[in-house]
C-alpha cells in the first residue's frame, strides 16, 4: 500500500496466472490532468521490457471507475526487508543486486523515462529458475506522476526525502542522472 493506492493479488478468470493489480485513489483518482498523465506513463511503462523491470500487462481508466495498473506477481522479498533482517549485505552480493538495478534503470533512462522515487521498498529480490537474488524495480511510470503536474504544489519536492537526489529536493529539473 502507498499513498496513491493499493496492491491487490488478483487471479485472472481464463489464463492461470496471478497478477498484481494497483488502484489510484484520492484526489490522483479523479483529477482529469493526473488521469491523462497516468496513462501516458501507464503506455511508457508497458513498453519497458526489461528482466529488472516488473512488467505492467494491462492498465484501464474508464470514466468513473479507478485507474489501475496490472502487472505481473512478484514472489519475493523488497530490498528494504533483507537489509532489515540481514543487516549490511556482503559486498559481492551488493554489487550483484545493483548492478541488476542499473540495468533496468538503463532501460527506462534509453527511453526517456525517469523513477524519480527509487528506494529499498521499491526493488523486490525474486528468485527465478535456479537464480537468486533477481532484483526487479516497482512502480515505474507511477513514480513520475508525484511530482510531474506539482501535484503537491509549486516547487514542493515529492518522492522519499532520505533517497532524493539534491536536485529533486530543490524541485529543479530531473533526469536518469537523479534516480543513478
Amino acid at each position: 500500500a502507498g499513498g496513491m493506492g493499493q496492491v491487490y493479488r488478483a487471479a485472472h478468470t481464463r489464463i492461470a496466472c496471478t497478477f498484481a493489480v494497483k488502484v489510484v485513489w484520492g484526489d490522483f483518482a479523479y483529477d482529469p490532468q493526473m488521469q491523462s498523465r497516468f496513462v501516458r506513463e501507464a503506455e511508457v511503462a508497458s513498453c519497458l521490457s526489461s528482466r529488472h523491470i516488473v512488467r505492467v500487462v494491462d492498465f484501464a481508466d474508464e470514466n468513473g471507475a479507478l485507474p489501475y495498473l496490472v502487472m505481473e506477481f512478484l514472489q519475493g522479498t523488497s530490498l528494504y526487508d533483507l537489509i532489515a533482517s540481514a543487516g549490511k549485505l556482503e559486498p559481492t552480493r551488493a554489487v550483484r543486486i545493483a548492478e541488476q538495478i542499473c540495468r533496468g534503470l538503463a532501460h527506462a533512462h534509453e527511453r526517456g523515462i525517469v523513477h524519480r522515487d527509487l528506494k529499498p521498498e521499491n526493488v523486490v529480490l525474486v528468485q527465478e529458475d535456479d537464480e537468486a537474488d533477481i532484483a526487479k524495480i516497482l512502480d515505474f511510470g507511477v513514480a513520475r506522476l508525484r511530482d510531474g503536474d506539482r501535484l503537491t504544489g509549486f516547487g514542493v519536492a515529492v518522492g522519499t526525502p532520505l533517497y532524493m537526489s539534491p536536485e529533486q529536493l530543490t524541485g529543479a529539473e530531473l533526469d536518469g542522472r537523479s534516480d543513478l
